[in-house]
């Protein structure tokens, strides 16, 4: 329900009669402090208004929209169904009603009252769309569409309409459809903000993402700074410049709202600009500034394990190693996941550690049957080791996956070899060598004659 409507439809209202005058100076002066946004004081002389016998509809009316916007949707309804029995024939007390029975998950309930607010009034295109929504939740979209049709008819240059069909064509699958009629709402009002938004999620759906980035930056030159959704839309634009290899411009969205965003105590979105500013300083190559973005983030969560695990990934990419295993161990601290064990191997390695390798992707596989990555490393480093057997049981695993793995065909080879298994051991060496793998050739060369 829209307050400036509501407002224009009362100041039409001059029949007054049957208003006592103290009554009506109450209403009046509800009428006014709603006007100024004052809800809490409009609903007290309102009830002035009311206890002194108003049986002025409007009045209960008022009070209605007044307990929907405060959501207190039973009062409301109780006070629209008031104001219908004042006066069945305006169509706006059932529109009202319809609005708060729907918020109050009375969906057929708000279908039927819009219907009889058509009734009353067939030409209000607004009715329509509302309605269109609800049989939209009702999951009937074509009662949906069909109501849209209409109010489409009715005032074809209320840009609104062809925004509601589009998510009715969205949510039905028809893309170009929905594409067209968002073209057509920005054609007629191209200065709403949130149609361009809606138009670039619709081209997200579409992989355009060029199109999208074009919205994003419309919305975003009209959007207020002071509106929550400013921020939002660079947080979207962040995540599509991720998406389009602009690892620079998505750091720069996000910096907006890291540095200007401030609405406490909600830090979800200063959480999420962080966390793709600095996969994106990763991306680009920037770990000093990822290992600061993580450092900032971890200020505000300090449990989030994913945040140790980029912190980690950034000091791998730097060559400090030891830097890289403190941010792995603080993740595995909290929580225990086979990726994090397996990073913390690619650490050990670096650092020569080879049992602590190991021993970190056994733990890795128990955590995940599936992790084909850990078997191939521990195959490998197995060999390394001298744990023949071990590396066998492992490179079969991994050879049933991917057959023409060298390096794992070749540590296979190896060790049947050193199990004195040479009749199988140098046929794999062969076969891993006419793949091209120069250690096998070499080996072949010296241990397979």
């Amino acid at each position: 329900m829209k307050r400036i409507l509501l407002i224009l439809s009362i100041l039409f209202i001059t029949n007054f009669k049957t208003f006592p005058q103290k009554a009506k100076d109450y209403y009046e002066k509800g009428l006014n402090a709603f006007q100024k946004k004052l809800d809490n004081q409009a609903v007290l002389y309102l009830d002035s208004s009311i206890n002194l016998k108003n049986d002025e509809y409007v009045t209960y009316q008022l009070r209605g929209f007044i307990k929907s916007y405060q959501g207190k949707f039973v009062d409301a309804i109780s006070d629209f169904d008031k104001a219908i029995r004042l006066n069945p024939n305006d169509a706006d007390n059932f529109g009202y009603r319809a609005s708060a029975k729907g918020s109050n998950t009375d969906i057929k309930g708000a279908v039927q009252d819009l219907t009889q607010a058509i009734k009353i009034a067939p030409r209000k295109g607004e009715y329509y769309r509302d309605r269109a929504k609800f049989y939209a939740k009702l999951q009937d979209t074509v009662s949906a569409q069909l109501d849209l049709n209409k109010a489409i008819t009715i005032d074809p240059e209320d840009a609104y309409n062809f925004t509601e069909r589009a998510v009715i064509k969205d949510s039905a699958h028809d893309l170009p459809g929905a594409l067209q009629d968002l073209n057509q709402a920005i054609l007629i009002d191209p200065n709403q903000s949130t149609f361009y938004r809606q138009r670039a999620e619709l081209h997200l759906k579409l992989r355009d993402t060029i199109s999208a980035l074009s919205d994003f930056d419309h919305d975003i030159r009209l959007v207020k700074k002071d509106n929550p959704m400013f921020y939002w839309d660079h947080y979207d634009r962040a995540k599509t410049r991720f998406l389009t290899g602009n690892y620079t411009g998505c750091v720069e969205d996000c910096k907006v709202i890291i540095t200007d965003f401030n609405i406490q105590p909600d830090t979800s979105l200063i959480k999420l600009a962080y966390e793709y500013s600095a996969q994106a300083n990763l991306k680009n190559g920037n770990y000093l500034a990822t290992i600061s973005d993580c450092n900032d983030l971890l200020k505000l969560y300090p449990k989030d394990y994913t945040v140790y695990l980029a912190k980690g990934e950034a000091h791998f990419r730097l060559n400090e190693f030891n830097d890289c295993l403190k941010a792995v161990n603080e993740a595995i601290a909290i929580h225990p996941t086979a990726e994090a064990y397996f990073y913390r191997s690619l650490a050990n390695a670096k650092l020569n550690h080879l049992k602590e390798v190991e021993n970190d992707l056994t733990k890795a596989i128990n955590l995940n049957s599936n992790y084909f990555l850990a078997y191939r490393n521990r195959a490998l480093v197995r060999g390394v080791l001298a744990n023949y057997k071990g590396t066998i049981a492992d490179a079969n695993i991994v050879l049933k996956n991917d057959p023409t793995d060298v390096k794992v065909l070749t540590t296979k080879g190896m060790a049947l070899y050193f199990l004195n298994n040479k009749k199988e051991g140098c046929p794999i060496v062969k076969r891993a060598a006419s793949l091209g793998d120069q250690n096998a050739k070499q080996f072949a060369k010296e241990k397979c004659k």
